[in-house]
């Protein structure tokens, strides 16, 4: 069993995309049931002063809340017969199945909790351009987002349409040497671009 879960844990890292790019600063806390509840630390947020004196201001200590309420398995049944197969044959059929159908339920659930950014750009219904993912970076730099550890995700006939947008500009070779890789897009506006196929597509409509 030992052997077995070491193979699915590499299976499963390998074959994540939108959820290996997620923030994971607070993962050792996640060591609670299902149902439970933990809470994390935001960052505190000073101004500056152009005060001659010393201007103390007071520490603001602000914290968020995780429910665990997602669980999720894959389970199967096997025999005395498939525990004698190696490592590298019981891999093969079956545990790396496993972890991709894990692998591909965890980043459709993660991938879905785009709905509930606000922010948008763009026009649904029409090709995503270079120009698109532009606004997108700025919207970033004027809520004060982070320059560092930014990335993006896009659908299969997103990366086509964004594909084809970037190739009047750029030779191939200087964005898409590692398109191959990893559904490594490249980088783009400041961000490492990833190809997902667990990108939700939406729909557009009223809020409600």
């Amino acid at each position: 069993p030992s052997e077995i879960s070491k193979v699915a844990a590499v299976q499963l890292s390998n074959n994540l995309v939108f959820a290996r790019l997620a923030n994971k600063t607070y993962k050792e806390d996640f060591t609670v049931k299902i149902g439970q509840t933990i809470s994390y630390r935001l960052p505190v947020q000073f101004t500056a002063s152009k005060a001659t004196g010393l201007a103390v201001q007071g520490v603001t200590e602000n914290y968020g809340q995780i429910t665990i309420s997602t669980p999720g398995q894959v389970a199967w049944e096997f025999n005395d017969i498939d525990l004698n197969l190696t490592i590298d044959q019981y891999d093969e059929r079956y545990t790396t199945p496993a972890a991709i159908a894990l692998a591909q339920q965890m980043d459709s659930d993660g991938a879905a909790l785009a709905a509930s950014v606000y922010n948008a750009v763009g026009t649904v219904g029409t090709a995503i351009t270079f120009a698109t993912m532009q606004t997108a970076k700025q919207f970033l730099d004027e809520f004060d987002i982070p320059m560092n550890n930014r990335y993006f995700a896009l659908s299969p006939v997103m990366e086509g349409q964004v594909q084809n947008d970037v190739m009047k500009f750029f030779t191939p070779a200087d964005v898409f040497k590692d398109i191959v890789g990893e559904a490594s897009i490249g980088r783009l506006v400041g961000a490492d671009g990833y190809m997902s196929q667990n990108i939700q597509y939406h729909t557009s409509g009223t809020a409600a």
